[in-house]
């Protein structure tokens, strides 16, 4: 997990004992001992991941916009690419979306959402409304995922930017430079 005080990751460290689990401190003004993925370069395409409260309006929106908007642009970039969306309650008009799509995997309710977002290679928090840090950013980051996030989702994020664990995007023409790098 990833805190902002040391004695958040205290607290974190006593509830959860397992092995594999491990808490790091990080300020708003740095970015440290974060592991990263592995980067590996695949001949049968990469899985981007998206994950948040499904049911929830400008979750559902974003996502929407995202699936009109972007992610044309990402399987021209990545024409063997696939999509991972999962987390809680799934709008029915967003389970109609995906179906459509035989490249968009929609996990609804999972038991475990750490083991699902490993099975991607990148991470997508495309919420573009609200104020406030995007926790689901922290889903990505907690795996070690490289993230293309939307301006308004890295509000209190901005050092891990610069440190290039996530680039941001606007707009198509900034989408497609962000996938790009």
């Amino acid at each position: 997990n990833i805190t902002l005080t040391e004695k958040d990751a205290s607290v974190f460290r006593t509830w959860y004992k397992a092995k594999d689990i491990h808490a790091y401190c990080v300020s708003s003004r740095e970015c440290i001992n974060i592991p990263r993925k592995e980067f590996e370069t695949k001949t049968n395409g990469y899985t981007f991941a998206i994950t948040g409260s499904l049911s929830f309006i400008q979750s559902v929106s974003s996502i929407l916009l995202f699936l009109e908007k972007y992610y044309p642009i990402l399987r021209k970039c990545c024409p063997d690419c696939s999509l991972l969306i999962t987390g809680r309650n799934p709008a029915p008009i967003l389970v109609k979306k995906c179906d459509i799509d035989p490249t968009i995997n929609l996990i609804p309710n999972p038991i475990d959402i750490n083991s699902v977002i490993k099975q991607a290679d990148f991470y997508i928090c495309p919420i573009n409304k609200g104020s406030g840090m995007k926790q689901r950013v922290m889903d990505g980051l907690r795996q070690g995922l490289t993230i293309l996030c939307h301006e308004v989702s890295v509000y209190g994020y901005e050092n891990f930017e610069k440190e290039q664990f996530l680039y941001r995007y606007n707009d198509e023409k900034s989408f497609k430079s962000s996938v790009e790098k």
